[in-house]
């Protein structure tokens, strides 16, 4: 247990909630378990969802504050994921992710936008560009639960 009673010394996103919707089960335990392992401990649950009914269930269960979305399911499947966590999850961080390479990375970024996505990234580069992301677009009343959050574990 951290003594450390300065809240500003803590990472401050230990109540962050993430959901990963990917088809691909080794990409969801890979990002996972580099999301829990995270030596800063920044994020404080993870979930993962295969499908768009998986995806709205554990949605609703678990109120994710981030949400990861393969834009490579077929049929466009991903854009009304998003669409449905858009509304369903306004204030949310949606990014999602794509195999694509950067030349197609600004025309997946007005797609996912249209559908309510705050941002995609590549997966080639996923662990690198995670964190910046999503404190890039995390909401700063997010941030605040998360410091109050971290701080309280750690009285």
């Amino acid at each position: 247990m951290n003594k450390n009673k300065n809240p500003e010394e803590n990472y401050p996103w230990k109540a962050i909630r993430v959901l990963i919707v990917d088809d691909n089960e080794a990409f969801r335990k890979v990002v996972s378990r580099f999301l829990t392992d995270d030596e800063q401990g920044r994020i404080g649950r993870v979930r993962t969802a295969k499908d768009e009914l998986d995806t709205l269930a554990q949605a609703r269960a678990l109120q994710p504050h981030v949400v990861l979305v393969d834009m490579d399911f077929p049929k466009r499947v991903s854009l009304e994921i998003i669409r449905q966590l858009r509304s369903l999850l306004p204030e949310a961080v949606i990014l999602a992710t794509t195999l694509h390479d950067a030349f197609a990375l600004q025309f997946c970024r007005e797609t996912a936008s249209a559908f309510g996505a705050d941002d995609v990234l590549l997966k080639s580069t996923l662990i690198a560009e995670l964190f910046p992301a999503i404190e890039r677009h995390l909401p700063p009343q997010a941030r605040d639960l998360a410091l109050v959050v971290s701080y309280e574990a750690h009285d």
